[in-house]
């Protein structure tokens, strides 16, 4: 059984070759032959967060700054436009879900995945990922905030799991963080990847990270599947 992880090579989608006749084109286009590298602006959008405590007390209902399990969720409360749907109308144990959310340059990803005992002895597994691109000083910040959650037999691999997330955010040149009590607030991470520009405008940018994620849903599907 193969687990294939969900932050994808966004990288690629942001390497494509835009056109220049965009009216969010920036100056500075760069000419190579008959190509012209484009590069765009990111506008500002709202985007907030809720802070989370895992395993947090329902005595305590004011846990201390330092918890080492401390987790911002992104709020996302603009209009939803649903991008891809999957859902196992057999037996429900496959489905996943990517949404684009324009107003705040966000896409959101939900997937589902039941299977009796893998090689890794998952028995299923959730997956919720948010990824939103914002401007910096310095030109762009695409940050992927996954939180995963599995069910299986015993002992729980959590940094087995965890390390193709971190290799696979760090080949791409990003700053991989978790939760300050790192596995022991389960697998939950952020990656966070800067860029001096887009080289297409935002809309389509997040519309080639949700066909990836698309893309990535179904082979995860048929990688469980098949064991």
């Amino acid at each position: 059984m193969m687990i294939i992880p969900s932050t994808i090579l966004i990288l690629f989608a942001f390497s494509l070759l835009a056109c220049s006749s965009d009216n969010d084109k920036l100056g500075g286009g760069a000419v190579e032959g008959n190509t012209v590298e484009a590069e765009y602006k990111v506008e500002p959008v709202q985007i907030d967060s809720i802070r989370e405590v895992v395993g947090e007390s329902a005595i305590d209902s004011h846990p201390k700054e330092f918890d080492n399990c401390e987790w911002y969720s992104i709020l996302l409360n603009s209009p939803r436009e649903t991008y891809f749907d999957f859902f196992d109308d057999i037996d429900a144990s496959e489905s996943c879900l990517v949404n684009l959310y324009p107003e705040q340059n966000s896409i959101e990803y939900l997937g589902f995945i039941d299977v009796d005992k893998s090689s890794e002895g998952i028995e299923w597994k959730t997956t919720h990922e948010v990824i939103y691109i914002v401007p910096t000083d310095r030109g762009v910040a695409i940050n992927e905030k996954v939180e995963n959650s599995y069910v299986f037999y015993p002992p729980f691999l959590c940094e087995k799991l965890m390390e193709p997330y971190r290799e696979s955010c760090q080949e791409r040149g990003g700053v991989f963080q978790t939760p300050p009590g790192g596995c022991e607030c389960g697998v939950r991470f952020t990656c966070t990847i800067e860029l001096p520009f887009l080289t297409k405008p935002v809309r389509e940018t997040l519309e080639d990270v949700a066909e990836q994620l698309k893309n990535s849903c179904m082979e995860e599907v048929q990688a469980y599947t098949r064991n």
